[in-house]
């Protein structure tokens, strides 16, 4: 709260985790935009982000889609676009064929066994095979697919992910499947359900 602009970027950092609208006030909240945006800053994708959150947050759904859209078209024209924050836009844009297409992609990166958005692989990994267990804790994509297929209605596709990604240690818990609305549409599945419950108990998880 002494430094509440630090509260966006924090979230633009980790793709939408919603620091903001949890741990701020509305009021607070307006002051942390307000630092964000400050007259003069260049457009970035930070602050792009952070605007689009902003927006959504607020309820305003005009807004948020021209500001998802405004993201979406600051990245392309990026030569090397950081593709969590695209996916983060398809999903804000409800472009389902471009959200799938690009989560095809990194399934495709995690089988091959040589993911080109690996900024660092794990240590010791390369050659060992790669899947969104071991994988994870050095990437933001894996949870970010599993939002993707939350997002667009491929349930058990999540469910298989999130079924790799709770045993290994990382900041996605089941105390956070059980709170966060991005896991809504998952309630009701059985699966998840399961999931819920076999690691209810787990304080490490």
């Amino acid at each position: 709260r002494e430094t509440p602009g630090r509260f966006y970027f924090t979230d633009a950092y980790q793709y939408l985790l919603r620091l903001p609208e949890r741990l701020l006030s509305p009021d607070e909240r307006e002051i942390a935009f307000s630092v964000v945006m400050r007259p003069g800053r260049p457009p970035s994708v930070d602050r792009l982000t952070a605007v689009a959150i902003h927006e959504t947050a607020k309820g305003r759904a005009e807004a948020a889609r021209a500001a998802w859209q405004a993201l979406r078209e600051f990245l392309d024209s990026m030569e090397s676009p950081p593709r969590e924050f695209l996916a983060l836009a398809y999903m804000g844009l409800d472009d389902r064929e471009a959200a799938l297409e690009l989560a095809g992609w990194w399934e495709d990166q995690i089988s091959a066994e040589d993911p080109e958005a690996a900024a660092e692989p794990p240590q010791g990994q390369v050659g060992e095979g790669w899947d969104c267990r071991t994988f994870m804790n050095s990437l933001t994509f894996c949870p970010i697919l599993a939002r993707i297929y939350t997002h667009f209605g491929e349930h058990d596709r999540a469910i298989d992910l999130l079924e790799e990604m709770l045993p290994a240690p990382s900041w996605l818990t089941v105390h956070i499947l059980e709170v966060d609305p991005i896991w809504d549409p998952l309630r009701d599945h059985p699966r998840f359900q399961a999931l819920l419950e076999e690691y209810a108990d787990d304080v490490e998880h």
